[in-house]
């Protein structure tokens, strides 16, 4: 016997019908961020569609919505982001959507549904049961009330598990608590941030005229430390004061790093004739996707000066600093 309650068998493709779930009806309260956990627990990124009831328009992620709640091991285990929760971010958005999307099912289904339509099942089975219709009953053990301890029954694993899912799909889902957790998410950052400027003025009161234990430099990289939620990134080619670079280079960084382990959506290049970035820039290109490298299709002109500088972006949204700027010098070819 299955340790897990569950209507929907494992799908390690994101491509079974069996384990496609539509016009799931959702009606949420009216706040500036609304969180949903779907019914049948852990989806396909990928799969996931959300229409708008009330004008039928189908929802943009990075737009209207986001997803959270990473399942690392089956997201690994199958080569697909899988998530737990959809917190739409349009206010514009009405209160009831219709989901769509592909359940991973299995362990992953959190099956409160499943668990409600068993507890009804049992509750309106009025059959009567005997004793003697029982298979394979001992005849000369009739039974008795008794009392036994809990320690010593076995077969309920499977029900703890699915009663400990069901008590985190209603925390998990509670759009109250989630307004609680985003509140707490932003009094945590203001802290935070108050924090790193107190910290950053105690180092400059404190070492800024010790010439012997610290330099302007480490002073600089101390302050630096306290980052934000996406790592600055080091310009590394074309390195600085570079000369005879490549008409058409590669600009590259070193790898992206994410406090939050958010991953990366873009990388952006900028180029100028400039060392202010002002006026045209020469290059101004976003890269979609996990690359540190991007390779500039096109030609600079010959023999001429650049600087160049990039950053970062997660999947929430959020940017990096840009790195700090590079220059170098265009060969002849």
């Amino acid at each position: 016997m299955s340790r897990y309650l569950h209507r929907y068998g494992i799908d390690p493709t994101g491509k079974s019908t069996s384990n496609l779930v539509q016009n799931e009806v959702r009606t949420m309260e009216r706040r500036d961020k609304r969180a949903l956990v779907p019914m049948y627990g852990a989806f396909y990124a990928d799969s996931l569609r959300i229409r708008d009831k009330a004008t039928n328009e189908l929802l943009k992620k990075d737009t209207h919505y986001v997803v959270g709640r990473l399942y690392d091991e089956p997201s690994a285990e199958f080569g697909k982001k899988v998530y737990g929760i959809i917190i739409i971010t349009d206010t514009r958005v009405s209160d009831t959507v219709v989901l769509e999307y592909q359940v991973v099912g299995g362990k992953y289904e959190d099956s409160l549904p499943v668990i409600l339509e068993l507890i009804n099942a049992v509750r309106h089975d009025d059959r009567t049961l005997l004793y003697s219709s029982i298979e394979g009953a001992p005849s000369g053990l009739p039974p008795v009330r008794h009392l036994h301890d809990i320690g010593d029954i076995r077969g309920f694993e499977g029900l703890t598990h699915a009663i400990d899912r069901t008590r985190m799909t209603i925390e998990l889902s509670s759009v109250i608590d989630y307004d609680n957790y985003f509140s707490y998410i932003d009094r945590l950052m203001l802290s935070l941030a108050d924090l790193s400027s107190l910290l950053a003025t105690e180092i400059i009161g404190n070492h800024v005229l010790d010439n012997q234990a610290h330099s302007q430099y480490m002073l600089a990289a101390k302050i630096e430390n306290y980052a934000v939620i996406v790592r600055k990134p080091k310009a590394l080619l074309p390195a600085n004061n570079a000369i005879n670079v490549p008409r058409n280079p590669a600009f590259t960084l070193d790898p992206y790093c994410c406090m939050y382990r958010n991953p990366q959506k873009a990388m952006q290049v900028h180029v100028s004739k400039r060392a202010d970035f002002s006026g045209n820039l020469e290059i101004d290109a976003t890269v979609s996707g996990p690359f540190s490298v991007y390779q500039y299709a096109n030609t600079l002109e010959a023999n001429k000066g650049y600087y160049w500088r990039a950053r970062y972006q997660a999947d929430d949204l959020s940017v990096s600093d840009w790195s700090t700027p590079a220059y170098f010098t265009t060969g002849a070819n």
